[in-house]
């Protein structure tokens, strides 16, 4: 990963917590599949940037 990630310890605690495999470097599309699973589509977001579904308001 990213030297910043590094720094801060973040494969470490990924580590520590037994999360290793959610320590990826295209992250954003597995959270993006997983949350495909629960919602629509059009109510998911999910950028490399934000790293996060964002739900959007107004959809019918």
């Amino acid at each position: 990963m990213g030297k910043r990630s590094e720094r801060l310890g973040m494969p470490h605690l990924f580590k520590e917590h037994s999360l290793e495999k959610w320590y990826l470097k295209d992250l954003h599309v597995r959270v993006q599949k997983y949350f495909s699973k629960y919602f629509h589509h059009q109510l998911i977001r999910v950028s490399k940037n934000e790293g996060f579904p964002r739900f959007l308001k107004n959809m019918k």
